[in-house]
């Protein structure tokens, strides 16, 4: 028997016999980090001030509750900041009882906003002394904000155009100057009278950076833990904030360990002591024990153990180990799973003049943003060579180094082929639509304007062919709920709905998943995982219907190679409980992990995703390397079918909802009801039947 296989049973025996108490003979602990408040020093919604009703202002975090009343205390006045003109703005003035100290890497402030016509405002901290501060806020999209907390640190100081030299600090608290004290807080903006600003929540408050012990099958045997015991049901119910129905161990997973970074630790001061070497070996041999895609990756588990103890064995330097392993790993082209360099040469590179496209296995040019470029190039011509190589051989060559299935390496080098360093030059070689050849030299040190129709927006939203509403996700976030809720009542009277996913790689699920809740008339499972208890056991997932807000309109959701994890994770919850069409021009990227950072005591990051041993869609189905297949396929044949063109993937996704039958009207009732509601703020509607 190997030493590492003898080492194996003996920890399994120690943890048999003596259960628990084997964490204080382990060396190691793991721990999580985040904040919590330490000091509440001023809370609005304690003010005493007069609230009123009609507001919605949304949910967040994790457990946040909406706020259905909010605040509007500002006055129109002529104000002026000392050094500046007087202006009239719309002022709200908080005088402070006793001066209020803010702390360098400490104090916060935290604020959720509507604001409606305006287009920016400043918060003011006035000292004892009367030295102003400021930090101006600018508006991105209007209505309800996303909840921001903002350091102290970064108020300016106020320069008085006549005042002398100072040594006081430019900023209201900095590492030289670690504390400042204020007596006043102002809010101001100026406005036209049709503005509207309100405060869900404003609060002043110190915070404490506390450690969370974290406890998981995945790391056991390193910390001689016994997760399993720490969980004592397995029934549903649903917690107060939070959109979804949860087991508890999904809760005590998502809830009570939401930071995704996990460090190793020593458990006492001897950390300079430790066996790198081994540690790091015994945590990737655990990840490879809870890797949750061998079948979907064709990988087998002991193989691959074995392959890791030949690298054991062969006593490399550390240095090298790591070198070893994270080859080691990139052959599983895994997109959650691999021990990332610090620094990468890709950072340094830049997008050229020109973007490529491939259609049907060829490479086109789809964009020129040089106009030196304009009499040597054209749209749709045909990319043959890259610096002399034939062009399928570079896109192999990088394909390589990229992780992820096949198709998703092959798009990510093609969509990076022509990207160098400032001062390079690239040479592609074209055929164009006469069949005539030339070689074109591209330079990358000139400035390059990319118009408008070719930037990706987040969290776009508009209404097109006249009631067909668009919202276009470039990424899943906490903050595309709050967006989205933004639009609730122009969504709910539309004929139908686009959710615009191309390119979109995931991100924070719970944003998605409350958007689906929006569309739901009944609890609905959005996943199957085998979650906390290690290899067998299973838990569903699920999510119950929105509380306030209920949509019944026609959806269709498009997608491309790009579409993955939280998006496929959004495209078959809605298609499975709400007949959802999936327009696309491909398959999905079929990447469904759940990506973890593991930290160890040297700073050394293992990127994992067996911190979930199994992921089913609530259909049964693996969506890991499979991909999601379109309802409806869309088939570029040109370059002209792109998005920045004629878009043949939105305009078949308008007309599969054109082909749904016309909304109906709303009930009198409920249409009463709705112009007798605030205009500023999403009405709180009633649950209905679904279509």
């Amino acid at each position: 028997m190997t030493r590492r296989g003898l080492r194996s049973v003996l920890f399994g025996l120690i943890l048999c016999f003596v259960g628990l108490t084997a964490a204080a003979q382990s060396p190691w602990r793991v721990q999580t980090y985040g904040w919590e408040v330490d000091t509440m020093k001023y809370a609005l919604r304690e003010d005493g001030l007069a609230a009123q009703t009609g507001f919605y202002f949304p949910d967040y975090k994790y457990q946040d509750k909406p706020l259905t009343d909010g605040f509007v205390p500002f006055q129109k006045e002529q104000f002026e900041v000392p050094g500046r003109e007087a202006v009239d703005a719309m002022v709200w003035r908080k005088r402070f009882a006793t001066p209020v100290e803010g702390r360098v890497k400490k104090s916060y402030l935290y604020h959720r906003l509507f604001v409606e016509k305006i287009p920016s405002f400043t918060i003011y901290l006035v000292t004892e002394e009367g030295v102003w501060y400021e930090n101006t806020f600018t508006i991105d999209f209007q209505r309800y904000q996303v909840p921001d907390w903002e350091p102290l640190s970064d108020w300016q100081r106020v320069t008085l155009p006549d005042a002398p030299a100072s040594t006081e600090a430019e900023v209201f608290v900095d590492e030289e100057h670690p504390a400042n004290a204020f007596s006043e807080l102002i809010i101001a903006y100026e406005s036209d009278e049709d503005a509207a600003f309100a405060i869900g929540d404003l609060q002043l408050f110190d915070i404490a950076v506390v450690e969370r012990p974290y406890h998981h099958p995945l790391f056991d045997p390193i910390t001689g833990q016994n997760s399993l015991r720490r969980l004592t049901n397995n029934s549903f119910y649903k917690p107060e904030g939070s959109s979804m129905v949860l087991t508890d161990m999904s809760f005590y997973s998502m809830a009570e360990h939401q930071y995704s970074d996990f460090y190793i630790v020593a458990n006492d001061d001897e950390a300079e002591a430790y066996d790198s070497t081994a540690l790091l070996v015994d945590v990737i041999e655990q990840v490879l024990h809870h890797y949750p895609f061998y079948a979907e990756r064709g990988l087998e588990k002991a193989d691959l153990l074995a392959q890791l103890a030949d690298i054991e064995a062969e006593g490399l330097s550390y240095g090298h180990l790591i070198d070893r392993l994270r080859q080691f790993i990139a052959g599983f082209h895994d997109t959650h799973f691999f021990i990332p360099e610090e620094t990468s040469r890709r950072s340094a590179l830049r997008g050229g003049p020109v973007r490529l496209y491939e259609i049907d296995g060829r490479l086109y040019v789809a964009a020129l943003f040089a106009p030196s470029l304009e009499d040597k190039l054209s749209l749709g011509d045909e990319v043959l060579a890259i610096d002399g190589e034939p062009v399928e051989k570079v896109i192999e060559s990088r394909a390589e180094g990229y992780r992820g299935t096949p198709s998703a390496r092959r798009r990510k080098a093609i969509s990076q082929i022509l990207h160098r360093r400032k001062d390079d030059t690239a040479t592609i070689t074209v055929a164009s639509a006469s069949g005539d050849t030339s070689s074109v030299a591209i330079a990358y040190n000139e400035r390059l304007v990319v118009p408008a129709n070719f930037r990706t927006p987040h969290a776009e939203f508009k209404l097109l062919d006249g009631n067909i509403a668009y919202f276009r996700m470039k990424e899943f976030s906490l903050e595309v709920w709050i967006r989205f809720l933004n639009h609730i009542e122009a969504i709910r009277q539309a004929q139908g709905i686009i959710f615009d996913l191309r390119g979109n790689g995931g991100g924070e699920l719970l944003g998605g998943l409350r958007i689906v809740s929006t569309f739901l008339d009944r609890p609905a499972v959005f996943s199957h995982a085998a979650h906390l208890p290690g290899e067998d056991a299973r838990e569903s997932r699920m999510m119950a219907p929105h509380p306030d807000f209920d949509l019944d309109i026609p959806i269709v959701i498009l997608g491309d190679k790009g579409t993955a994890c939280a998006s496929e994770v959004f495209i078959h919850t809605l298609r499975h409980y709400d007949d959802a069409v999936f327009v696309a021009d491909s398959r999905t990227a079929g990447a469904q992990g759940a990506r973890i950072n593991i930290y160890l005591p040297d700073g050394l990051r293992i990127v994992s995703d067996s911190w979930v041993k199994e992921w089913m869609a609530p259909d049964g189905s693996v969506i890991e390397t499979q991909g999601l297949t379109p309802d409806v396929w869309v088939w570029k044949n040109r370059v002209e079918d792109l998005a920045p063109y004629d878009d043949k993937v939105l305009q078949t996704g308008l007309r599969v909802i054109q082909a749904f039958r016309p909304k109906q009207a709303p009930p009198l009732i409920e249409a009463a009801e709705r112009a007798g509601a605030p205009q500023r703020s999403p009405a709180v509607v009633s649950k209905g039947s679904k279509r």
